[in-house]
């Protein structure tokens, strides 16, 4: 008799567990099975009655729940404000000189089309440094030692003012479709998306590392504390996007050209823990 596992970890052959011969079809088994055998399948999970219930309306494409399993928290249906913590250091080392030497930075953030989505869109979020060749002046090199002090460490890119303060203690987790560029080099740091209570995105309720991929699909973000999955809070009247761990080289000359990092990010949503029988899956259909 060939027995698969629910998971497909393990196989019974004549009532002995064999891991090392883990199937994951049924063709797989059939190769093992002579005439006579049994092939047994465990069963899936009894469903489980969420409490919620829907209806439809005649002519409508739309589902109404009795209570949402979700809560909106950021349409990204316009651009975030750059929050301007370097501003003040580009402007006292030179920035004229930094441009006759072929040097330029940018921020932008806009709402683009989605490549093979017609009408769809999403929220851009972009910024760089960049040299554009030629030889680098002495004036350069020594104001690039103010640079990397002020732009060490960890900072505010971008942030939103929302329009009303959400409470979240009901959620632990948050979804939306993002990408990041994965051609930025590592003293960029690490991206991080941040729900804060003050109106500018410095004081974090909630802290989430972005992950560096550059598919453009739903990501499923989790307040994790100290291990454990965390309601994410209340009096969220913010979100920024953070780069933290920035670490320039001690060279300007090492820099490179234009090392830039964009980041995308439509529909963020709040969702149940995963546990809660309420719980759906966190994932928007389409951007």
């Amino acid at each position: 008799t060939v027995t698969l596992s629910a998971n497909f970890l393990s196989t019974t052959i004549n009532g002995t567990l064999v891991f090392s011969a883990a199937l994951k079809t049924l063709n797989a088994a059939n190769t093992l099975m002579v005439a006579g055998d049994t092939l047994r399948v465990k069963k899936s999970a009894d469903p489980i009655n969420t409490g919620l219930t829907s209806t439809w309306t005649h002519g409508s494409n739309s589902l109404t729940l009795s209570s949402s399993p979700t809560m909106l928290v950021d349409d990204c249906g316009s651009a975030y404000t750059f929050a301007q913590e370097w501003t003040s250091t580009w402007t006292s080392t030179s920035w004229s000189t930094f441009h006759s030497d072929g040097y330029n930075s940018s921020w932008n953030t806009n709402i683009e089309s989605v490549s093979g989505l017609t009408g769809g869109k999403r929220l851009r979020m972009q910024w760089y440094w960049g040299y554009g060749g030629g030889t680098l002046s002495s004036t350069v090199i020594t104001n690039y030692a103010a640079q990397k002090a002020a732009m060490d460490g960890n900072h505010v890119v971008y942030y939103r003012t929302l329009l009303q303060t959400l409470d979240l203690s009901n959620y632990t987790r948050i979804s939306a479709w993002m990408s990041v560029t994965n051609s930025y080099p590592s003293y960029f740091g690490t991206v991080k998306l941040r729900l804060c209570s003050d109106a500018y995105g410095q004081t974090p309720v909630a802290t989430f590392t972005i992950p560096n991929k550059s598919t453009w699909l739903p990501t499923v973000l989790t307040n994790m504390v100290n291990g454990v999955e965390t309601p994410i809070g209340s009096g969220i009247n913010s979100i920024s996007i953070a780069v933290e761990g920035i670490s320039l080289p001690a060279s300007r000359s090492t820099l490179g050209n234009n090392p830039q990092l964009a980041f995308y990010m439509d529909n963020m949503i709040a969702c149940l823990p995963a546990s809660n029988a309420s719980a759906w899956k966190p994932c928007r259909l389409k951007p």
